[in-house]
């Protein structure tokens, strides 16, 4: 079994804990580390990369909102815009599941899609978590060939860790 580290963050209110040997990086390094190729979202707080493959990693983002917290029909609109917004966005999109999660006390959606960057087919496991008028965006993304035994191996255990104060 892997070893972990704990990653908190005091300014976001969360905690989490990845695998030991994987890399902890801030929006400017993930820009760095992919010599420039990517271009995180503005509201990235922390990446978790793996030291096999640059495409196997997890994101946090993190954005103030009106709502306290999510209500079924909130979760169901915000699905639909997705169903809308991201077959535009990803090229060779596939929708696998969406649904409504609660993780650790905080409620949201799952949305599991795959599609291809510059002509890697990846799947990605999309949570957005809302507690305390905060959004937390996870998202998992690996090649799409060995998603499920990261997500078994690795996402899984992360997303169990993850904790919002």
């Amino acid at each position: 079994s892997s070893n972990y580290k704990n990653y908190a963050n005091v300014l976001h209110k969360f905690t989490c804990n990845y695998p030991e040997n994987w890399s902890e990086l801030s929006r400017d390094q993930l820009i760095k580390k992919s010599k420039n190729q990517y271009s995180p979202p503005e509201d990235l707080v922390v990446a978790f990369v793996s030291p096999v493959n640059f495409d196997d990693n997890v994101n946090i983002q993190v954005t103030q909102v009106d709502e306290e917290n999510l209500s079924d029909k909130d979760i169901e609109d915000t699905i639909k815009e997705l169903d809308k917004v991201y077959p535009e966005n990803y090229p060779d999109f596939k929708k696998i599941k969406s649904g409504i999660v609660t993780i650790n006390g905080a409620k949201g959606l799952e949305y599991i899609y795959s599609s291809t960057r510059l002509g890697v087919p990846l799947q990605q496991r999309v949570l957005i978590l809302v507690k305390s008028k905060r959004a937390y965006t996870i998202t998992f993304t690996a090649l799409k060939e060995h998603f499920e035994k990261l997500d078994n191996r690795i996402f899984q255990p992360f997303l169990e860790s993850f904790r919002i104060q």
